[in-house]
């Protein structure tokens, strides 16, 4: 059975990454990132469509972002739900729910803790051009704004990107599964510590007082 719903991964080429984001990860970050997502992506057993943004070729941003979406409505499916690469704490079952809320909703927003959106499910019913690339992109109010486009919308938790040193202490400061908490520990040490050490030392005493369990005692 032909599912109506497809995924768009939309990302960036790596140096356009690492030139957007304060915390100047490096390729191999970016690339644990990406590969993570597709993982969780792949076991949605959705149709997935890949786009790497080719900035500035097309225009801007939001330009860039429409055309990116109309290329998989003309596929022929009914709804697109599009992620990026930098929320660590997204989950295969955030991509699942979206797609069932799809099935009667017009649009689904994942917001994340600035304003903006993590994911974005979007209806054919209600995709047009003229409000989308009129959304107040890179601003605190891109989530409001688009959640005033149709009544009929539906949001998943609130999660957080990672774009400077204080988004990643925010996601060490949550409840977040020992299977992301590790590897993201590890790029802490390897690779972020230099950009998170100059923010503020506090990260660092945050990772001591997680609610890790303690071994057994003898």
């Amino acid at each position: 059975m032909k599912t109506s719903t497809a995924i768009l991964l939309f990302t960036r080429r790596e140096k356009d990454e690492i030139r957007s984001k304060s915390l100047h990860p490096t390729p191999k970050v970016i690339r644990y990132f990406q590969n993570r997502t597709r993982n969780l992506i792949s076991k949605t057993n959705l149709p997935v469509f890949e786009k790497v943004d080719m900035e500035p070729t097309q225009g801007p941003i939001e330009v860039r972002f429409f055309l990116a979406i109309k290329e998989v409505f003309d596929q022929g499916f009914e709804n697109v739900i599009v992620v990026g690469n930098d929320c660590p704490q997204l989950k295969s079952a955030d991509l699942t729910l979206a797609n069932e809320l799809l099935l009667s909703r017009d649009l689904v927003i994942g917001p994340d803790s600035h304003g903006g959106a993590y994911l974005i499910g979007i209806s054919k019913k209600i995709f047009h051009k003229d409000w989308l690339v009129n959304l107040p992109w890179h601003t605190n109010r891109f989530c409001e704004v688009l959640s005033s486009v149709s009544e009929n919308v539906a949001h998943l938790e609130q999660l957080s990107d990672i774009n400077r040193p204080e988004d990643f202490v925010e996601v060490l400061k949550t409840k977040i599964r020992r299977s992301i908490l590790l590897p993201l520990l590890h790029l802490l040490g390897q690779i972020f510590l230099p950009a998170v050490w100059s923010f503020s030392c506090k990260p660092l005493l945050l990772v001591a007082n997680l609610p890790l369990r303690a071994p057994p005692s003898h």
